[in-house]
């Protein structure tokens, strides 16, 4: 069963996927495969879950890459999911969701595409993506007392974690505040 899907990760959702990834980044990703997956469930010292997910293993020239893998959540300690993010196969965040503790959204984001800038498989395979380049749209949400929920406050795209391009932010009623080109 665990073989099965191992195959199946490392066959077919680079294939979904695709798109997503610059033709280098399937170069370096296409001679890797996995050999392994672990559960990974974390509770908070009294009690409640801390967080669950997966983990994929790779092995190269005699040492193991560990990188978070699919589905992960977090929680905030009565239980409540903080944070729901999916990962790819090496550890890149596709898409993920912040919540407020009383459950209304704080902040979305959208991989638009991953590149990277790695000369070899070993700078691939840093497990701080210092040579990987991810653009993603993102959506930040602000909580309105008036309205008693989160609302859109600014959204656009982000290089690495860096503003670019137009970002757009917006009032409580949902009219144009702002925009500003980074």
């Amino acid at each position: 069963m665990k073989k099965n899907l191992i195959t199946y990760l490392t066959i077919l959702l680079p294939f979904l996927l695709f798109s997503q990834y610059s033709k280098e980044f399937n170069d370096f990703s296409e001679k890797l495969t996995a050999i392994d997956t672990v559960y990974f469930a974390k509770k908070y010292k009294v009690e409640g879950q801390k967080e669950t997910g997966t983990y994929l293993n790779y092995e190269n020239e005699d040492y193991i890459y560990q990188f978070a893998f699919g589905k992960w959540k977090y929680f905030y300690r009565q239980n409540v999911i903080m944070k729901d993010f999916d990962y790819d196969n090496f550890g890149h965040a596709l898409n993920w969701k912040v919540y407020y503790f009383e459950g209304d959204l704080l902040e979305k984001s959208e991989i638009i595409s991953i590149g990277t800038t790695a000369k070899n498989l070993s700078e691939f395979l840093n497990i701080n993506h210092r040579f990987c380049q991810v653009l993603t749209f993102e959506k930040n949400y602000k909580y309105s007392k008036k309205m008693k929920k989160s609302y859109l406050f600014a959204e656009g795209q982000k290089l690495n974690n860096k503003k670019i391009g137009k970002w757009i932010k917006y009032h409580e009623n949902g009219e144009l505040k702002s925009e500003k080109t980074h």
